[in-house]
């Protein structure tokens, strides 16, 4: 019998965008199949191990969640940076967020993750999962447009929606947290921070267009990106106390989670919530790197879905003792239920976790650690 080829293109609308969802070859030689599946369907056939081993990766340790190594995207020495999640099947870079592309979207699909190492195109990237799962794949003349909208698809999965959320902030230059941190910063260090927490954060000082001098806090998004800059000012308490020195928003960012990633497994993949950066300098100070800060008083839905992203099972809310505190906790608890678990530590007497000293500070959190 002649070879036969039947090809099965499916579209379908999302968002108002044209997606390709399979492209499924059929055909026969002699009387034998050879081939009938999607590439979803080749996707969830294709080993993890075996793909990874493939593509070049050492994989540090492999355990039913998830598999760990250094990512040779960016060549780290980082042994747990790479993470290949086995449910969802898709790859995240903790050091340098390798998934995401120069326009900011995130594609971290297996596909994806061929392209991005082997530097092919799309279809390559099929023929080689294709090749290692043992199915020949015929692609015949699909076109540079069908190949285009392939790239685009989209996940319709919430889970994949929501960790999304920090890849569309604009990065700032580098050059502008040096200078600031060269100037050194005396105000929070009279405020009882420990200089080597400020230096560790790269605060510094400069003055704003009104020659106010204002501390300077760098804010990093998950993937350690400068994405903005706070100033206080160091004269007083008038208003604005804290001024952002580039528009962004800051519901997208939990201050800190960068570093507090380093600590996830060592504190069980729990994390301590505070409201603000003094409040996450003090508790790193006393002993617990894990913290990560709001930067209000109501965790958002955006910081939660950080949270998710990166597998955080519990978050131990250390918000200020004052009424607005207590209110935040309570709808923050709220905004948590059924996405991680959530615990209160309770200040007294209208305090804010620095205003401890930090060996009270050390004895309150231990109570739960």
């Amino acid at each position: 019998m002649g070879k036969e080829v039947l090809w099965h293109l499916f579209w379908y609308g999302f968002n108002c965008d044209k997606v390709l969802i399979t492209a499924v070859t059929t055909f026969t030689a002699q009387g034998k199949l050879m081939a009938n599946a999607s590439i979803e369907r080749l996707k969830e056939l294709v080993d993890p191990m075996s793909l990874l081993t493939a593509l070049g990766f050492s994989v540090y340790y492999d355990n039913q969640d998830e598999i760990r190594a250094p990512c040779v995207l960016h060549g780290g020495d980082n042994k747990t940076a790479f993470c290949f999640r086995k449910a969802v099947r898709r790859f995240y870079c903790y050091s340098r967020g390798c998934e995401v592309d120069s326009s900011g979207e995130i594609n971290n699909d297996i596909v994806s993750l061929v392209m991005k190492v082997n530097r092919c195109s799309f279809i390559e990237a099929v023929r080689f999962l294709g090749q290692l799962s043992g199915i020949d794949v015929g692609f015949g003349e699909v076109c540079e447009e069908d190949e285009r909208y392939a790239k685009k698809r989209k996940d319709t999965s919430k889970f994949i929606e929501g960790i999304t959320a920090s890849s569309t902030l604009e990065e700032i230059d580098e050059s502008v947290v040096k200078s600031y941190v060269s100037n050194g910063c005396s105000y929070f260090i009279n405020k009882g921070i420990q200089r080597h927490v400020l230096d560790f954060f790269e605060v510094g000082t400069m003055h704003d267009e009104f020659g106010i001098e204002r501390a300077t806090i760098p804010i990093r998004d998950d993937y350690g990106r400068l994405v903005s800059i706070s100033g206080r000012r160091t004269d007083g308490n008038e208003e604005p106390r804290y001024k952002l020195l580039k528009n962004f928003k800051k519901r997208k960012v939990l201050y800190g989670l960068n570093a507090a990633l380093e600590y996830r497994d060592a504190y069980g993949g729990n994390i301590i919530l505070v409201e603000g950066f003094k409040a996450l300098w003090h508790v790193v100070s006393c002993g617990f790197p894990n913290v990560a800060a709001v930067m209000g008083r109501v965790i958002t839905q955006d910081q939660i879905n950080l949270l998710v992203k990166y597998g955080f099972s519990c978050a131990f809310l250390l918000l200020d003792g004052d009424e607005k505190g207590r209110e935040g906790m309570s709808r923050s608890k709220e905004l948590l239920k059924g996405k991680i678990d959530s615990k209160f530590i309770y200040l007294q007497d209208n305090k804010s976790p620095d205003d401890l000293s930090l060996v009270d500070l050390f004895d309150l959190i231990s109570l739960f650690f």
